[in-house]
Protein backbone atom coordinates (compact mmCIF):
# COMPACT_ATOMS: atom_id res chain seq x y z
CA UNK A 1 0.00 0.00 0.00
CA UNK A 2 1.36 3.43 -0.72
CA UNK A 3 1.73 5.43 2.19
CA UNK A 4 -0.91 8.25 2.48
CA UNK A 5 -1.37 11.13 5.35
CA UNK A 6 -4.64 11.92 6.07
CA UNK A 7 -5.41 15.63 7.48
CA UNK A 8 -8.96 16.05 8.82
CA UNK A 9 -10.01 19.49 9.20
CA UNK A 10 -13.14 19.12 11.62
CA UNK A 11 -15.12 22.14 11.71
CA UNK A 12 -13.23 25.20 10.08
CA UNK A 13 -15.55 28.35 9.72
CA UNK A 14 -18.46 26.84 9.75
CA UNK A 15 -21.53 27.76 11.90
CA UNK A 16 -24.34 25.79 13.25
CA UNK A 17 -26.71 27.57 11.30
CA UNK A 18 -25.02 26.14 8.61
CA UNK A 19 -24.49 22.33 9.46
CA UNK A 20 -26.27 21.57 13.41
CA UNK A 21 -23.62 18.84 13.45
CA UNK A 22 -20.31 21.22 13.34
CA UNK A 23 -17.88 20.59 16.82
CA UNK A 24 -17.27 24.11 18.27
CA UNK A 25 -17.20 23.02 21.89
CA UNK A 26 -14.00 21.54 22.96
CA UNK A 27 -15.59 18.98 24.09
CA UNK A 28 -17.09 18.47 20.71
CA UNK A 29 -13.55 18.74 19.09
CA UNK A 30 -11.95 16.20 21.19
CA UNK A 31 -14.96 13.65 20.35
CA UNK A 32 -14.83 14.24 16.28
CA UNK A 33 -10.91 14.37 16.49
CA UNK A 34 -10.78 11.16 18.30
CA UNK A 35 -13.71 9.52 15.83
CA UNK A 36 -11.16 10.66 12.89
CA UNK A 37 -8.03 9.32 14.18
CA UNK A 38 -10.06 6.11 14.81
CA UNK A 39 -10.44 6.11 11.26
CA UNK A 40 -7.26 6.55 10.44
CA UNK A 41 -6.37 10.58 10.18
CA UNK A 42 -3.35 11.39 10.98
CA UNK A 43 -3.33 15.49 11.31
CA UNK A 44 -6.35 17.46 13.16
CA UNK A 45 -6.81 20.57 11.68
CA UNK A 46 -9.21 22.77 14.19
CA UNK A 47 -10.30 25.96 14.23
CA UNK A 48 -11.44 28.29 17.47
CA UNK A 49 -14.70 29.83 17.33
CA UNK A 50 -13.31 33.13 17.74
CA UNK A 51 -10.29 34.13 15.11
CA UNK A 52 -10.15 37.18 17.44
CA UNK A 53 -8.26 35.81 19.93
CA UNK A 54 -4.62 35.92 20.37
CA UNK A 55 -1.92 35.35 22.27
CA UNK A 56 -2.18 33.17 25.57
CA UNK A 57 -6.35 33.55 25.13
CA UNK A 58 -6.14 31.66 21.58
CA UNK A 59 -3.53 29.16 23.08
CA UNK A 60 -5.80 28.20 25.98
CA UNK A 61 -8.92 27.90 24.05
CA UNK A 62 -7.09 25.60 21.56
CA UNK A 63 -5.71 23.79 24.92
CA UNK A 64 -9.09 22.84 25.89
CA UNK A 65 -9.37 20.32 23.41
CA UNK A 66 -6.02 19.84 22.63
CA UNK A 67 -4.44 18.34 25.86
CA UNK A 68 -7.47 15.94 25.91
CA UNK A 69 -7.15 14.56 22.46
CA UNK A 70 -3.19 14.34 22.68
CA UNK A 71 -3.72 12.58 26.20
CA UNK A 72 -5.80 9.88 24.40
CA UNK A 73 -4.07 9.53 21.21
CA UNK A 74 0.10 10.86 21.81
CA UNK A 75 0.02 10.16 18.47
CA UNK A 76 -1.90 12.97 17.33
CA UNK A 77 -0.67 15.86 15.28
CA UNK A 78 -2.58 18.86 15.81
CA UNK A 79 -2.77 21.49 13.40
CA UNK A 80 -4.44 24.99 14.18
CA UNK A 81 -5.59 27.96 12.24
CA UNK A 82 -5.11 31.52 11.83
CA UNK A 83 -5.86 34.44 13.73
CA UNK A 84 -6.85 37.92 13.43
CA UNK A 85 -4.71 40.91 14.54
CA UNK A 86 -2.91 43.81 13.94
CA UNK A 87 0.35 42.94 13.53
CA UNK A 88 2.24 39.36 12.41
CA UNK A 89 3.63 38.70 16.16
CA UNK A 90 0.32 38.88 17.85
CA UNK A 91 -1.13 37.35 15.06
CA UNK A 92 1.12 34.06 15.69
CA UNK A 93 1.96 34.43 19.47
CA UNK A 94 -0.44 31.23 20.45
CA UNK A 95 1.82 28.88 17.86
CA UNK A 96 4.83 29.93 20.15
CA UNK A 97 2.54 28.96 23.20
CA UNK A 98 1.29 25.92 22.22
CA UNK A 99 4.83 24.33 20.41
CA UNK A 100 6.07 25.33 23.69
CA UNK A 101 3.05 23.46 26.07
CA UNK A 102 4.00 20.22 23.92
CA UNK A 103 0.64 19.41 22.10
CA UNK A 104 1.35 21.05 18.74
CA UNK A 105 3.84 19.72 16.49
CA UNK A 106 2.65 20.82 13.20
CA UNK A 107 2.03 24.97 12.27
CA UNK A 108 0.38 26.43 10.14
CA UNK A 109 1.81 28.08 6.73
CA UNK A 110 -0.18 29.29 3.50
CA UNK A 111 2.34 30.70 1.10
CA UNK A 112 -0.15 32.17 -1.12
CA UNK A 113 -3.93 33.33 -1.59
CA UNK A 114 -6.78 31.62 -2.29
CA UNK A 115 -9.90 32.59 -3.19
CA UNK A 116 -13.28 31.64 -0.83
CA UNK A 117 -16.92 31.98 -2.08
CA UNK A 118 -19.79 30.10 -1.10
CA UNK A 119 -22.11 29.24 -3.81
CA UNK A 120 -24.77 30.70 -5.63
CA UNK A 121 -28.18 29.24 -6.57
CA UNK A 122 -26.45 28.05 -10.06
CA UNK A 123 -23.41 26.60 -9.04
CA UNK A 124 -21.24 29.72 -9.43
CA UNK A 125 -19.84 31.89 -6.83
CA UNK A 126 -22.11 33.52 -4.57
CA UNK A 127 -22.86 36.51 -2.60
CA UNK A 128 -19.56 36.16 -0.25
CA UNK A 129 -16.70 36.57 -1.89
CA UNK A 130 -13.02 36.99 -0.55
CA UNK A 131 -9.75 36.42 -1.22
CA UNK A 132 -7.59 35.04 1.52
CA UNK A 133 -3.92 36.40 1.21
CA UNK A 134 -0.44 36.03 3.46
CA UNK A 135 1.88 38.74 2.71
CA UNK A 136 5.34 38.09 1.61
CA UNK A 137 6.39 39.39 5.19
CA UNK A 138 3.96 36.96 7.18
CA UNK A 139 5.77 33.97 5.24
CA UNK A 140 9.00 35.08 6.11
CA UNK A 141 8.02 35.56 9.47
CA UNK A 142 6.48 31.85 10.11
CA UNK A 143 9.58 30.33 7.81
CA UNK A 144 11.48 31.69 10.38
CA UNK A 145 9.27 30.72 12.92
CA UNK A 146 8.52 27.15 11.81
CA UNK A 147 11.93 26.27 11.11
CA UNK A 148 13.19 26.70 15.02
CA UNK A 149 13.19 23.03 16.44
CA UNK A 150 10.21 22.57 18.42
CA UNK A 151 9.39 19.79 20.99
CA UNK A 152 8.67 16.23 19.68
CA UNK A 153 6.92 13.27 21.04
CA UNK A 154 8.81 10.11 21.53
CA UNK A 155 6.72 6.93 21.89
CA UNK A 156 7.71 3.86 23.28
CA UNK A 157 6.49 0.75 24.42
CA UNK A 158 6.22 2.76 28.55
CA UNK A 159 4.12 5.84 26.64
CA UNK A 160 4.88 8.89 25.23
CA UNK A 161 7.14 11.18 26.92
CA UNK A 162 7.30 14.98 25.95
CA UNK A 163 11.45 15.94 25.64
CA UNK A 164 12.39 19.31 25.30
CA UNK A 165 15.39 20.46 23.16
CA UNK A 166 17.58 20.70 26.06
CA UNK A 167 16.11 17.07 27.23
CA UNK A 168 17.30 15.54 23.84
CA UNK A 169 20.46 17.00 23.71
CA UNK A 170 20.95 15.43 27.36
CA UNK A 171 20.12 12.27 25.87
CA UNK A 172 22.13 13.07 22.31
CA UNK A 173 18.72 12.12 20.33
CA UNK A 174 18.22 13.64 17.14
CA UNK A 175 15.76 16.79 16.93
CA UNK A 176 13.49 16.46 14.63
CA UNK A 177 12.26 19.53 12.66
CA UNK A 178 9.28 20.83 11.70
CA UNK A 179 10.28 20.94 7.97
CA UNK A 180 11.84 17.65 7.85
CA UNK A 181 10.09 15.11 9.82
CA UNK A 182 9.56 12.19 7.54
CA UNK A 183 6.50 10.47 6.57
CA UNK A 184 7.31 7.43 9.24
CA UNK A 185 6.25 9.76 12.47
CA UNK A 186 3.04 10.75 10.96
CA UNK A 187 0.68 8.14 11.59
CA UNK A 188 -0.12 4.98 13.18
CA UNK A 189 1.88 3.23 10.23
CA UNK A 190 5.86 2.10 10.22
Amino acid sequence: MTPLIITAAVNGSTKRARNPNVPLAPHEIVADALECMKAGAAIIHTHIEDYHMTGQVAADRYLESYRPIVQARPDAILCPSATIADTVELRWKYLEILAESGVMRMGTLDPGSLNIANSGENGLPGSYREVYCVPFPEIEYLLEALSDPVPIRIVDAKGAALLSAREQDRYHWPMIRTDSVPARYWGQGS
